[in-house]
């Protein structure tokens, strides 16, 4: 499969004509087949909520998971805020995506889960953060099975090992995503994409990486120029490198 707006438009287009519902982590087991549709915010919440209009345009609904930790984004600056309101304002969901590494013990993972869900919906207007997702997560977290009271944890036994999960992190997928809904191989699903990878035209890994990260000048720039009166008379936007 491609990473391309135009494959991921064919995917969904495959799911239905083979008969499966888009669902979400609440009502997947009131259809005879359906999908969870997922996307882990790692670096770009700019590129979240484009895929996240992407998404609506062609009628999908989806949960978007949001790191409050990430060095990459800050979801409580105010354009962080403007990019989470965007998402839920196109009819997704948001969820929390857990780092467990932040963290120098483990012994009360539950509670730093909830407490950063707490802040997490301190920014979404009233909506609640019912999921989480674990950042690459460890064996340890993964086996802990962790149960947690009002929030469903997208990597306990039930999403992760019951239901078929499938990924395309680090841009590739482990399976082939094409024949597992052609073949109807299971009749639930959790789909992870992760709009980062995701173009008009296709990129591989290395153009992707090194136009997110020669972007950043011109973000910094942005930035730069929304607390610094005038400058331009310092450095001209056309001198970024």
């Amino acid at each position: 499969m491609r990473f391309t707006y135009e494959a991921y438009f064919n995917l969904i287009q495959m799911l239905h004509e083979h008969r499966y519902n888009i669902v979400s982590y609440m009502d997947w087991y009131k259809y005879e087949k359906s999908v969870i549709l997922r996307h882990d915010i790692d670096y770009n919440l700019d590129k979240a909520v484009e895929f996240a209009a992407f998404e609506n345009s062609i009628g999908v609904s989806s949960t978007y998971f949001v790191q409050i930790t990430s060095d990459m984004y800050n979801p409580f600056s105010k354009h962080g805020r403007e990019c989470v309101k965007e998402i839920i304002s196109l009819n997704h969901r948001i969820g929390l995506h857990f780092d467990e590494m932040i963290y120098e013990s483990l012994d009360n993972v539950q509670k730093h889960i909830m407490n950063e869900k707490n802040m997490l919906e301190s920014i979404t207007n009233g909506v609640s953060v019912d999921t989480v997702s674990m950042h690459r997560p460890s064996r340890q977290i993964l086996d802990a099975n962790i149960s947690l009271e009002g929030i469903t944890n997208s990597y306990g036994e039930l999403f992760f090992k019951s239901i078929k999960y499938i990924s395309d992190s680090r841009r590739r997928w482990r399976e082939s995503i094409e024949d597992i809904i052609v073949n109807e191989s299971y009749d639930h699903m959790q789909i992870l994409t992760h709009a980062f990878w995701y173009n008009n035209s296709e990129m591989d890994i290395s153009d992707s990486i090194r136009q997110f990260v020669n972007s950043a000048n011109k973000e910094r720039y942005r930035f730069l120029s929304e607390n610094i009166t005038d400058l331009e008379s310092i450095m001209r936007e056309d001198e970024i490198r």
